[in-house]
């Protein structure tokens, strides 16, 4: 798999915010800003014509602890305030580097 991004505008601006008209709509999976307090995984859903997206939800257990999974959703493509690319993670083994 090539590190080239797919978008010139993540090469260019890889780890910036960037507007949600510039946001790929190729497949690309993205950090998505849709007004949660944090970045969510997303991704552009071309059958559906939306952002499909991945938030943690979490619910207190009737024994104490708290329960915590993923779960999909959509979002309107006008939803979207801002976007960057997901960080590269390195496979070197050892590496210490974010």
């Amino acid at each position: 798999m090539s590190d080239t991004p797919k978008t010139d505008a993540m090469e260019e601006m890889l780890g910036s915010w960037l507007p949600p008209e510039s946001a790929p709509l190729d497949g690309t999976m993205i950090l998505g800003d849709f007004g949660w307090p944090w970045a969510i995984p997303t991704v552009w859903d071309t059958y559906d014509e939306q952002w499909s997206v991945a938030t943690v939800q979490a619910s207190p257990m009737a024994d104490g602890p708290m329960n915590y999974w993923l779960e999909t959703d959509t979002e309107n493509k006008t939803q979207l305030k801002r976007w960057m690319p997901i960080p590269s993670l390195s496979n070197i083994q050892g590496d210490s580097q974010p």
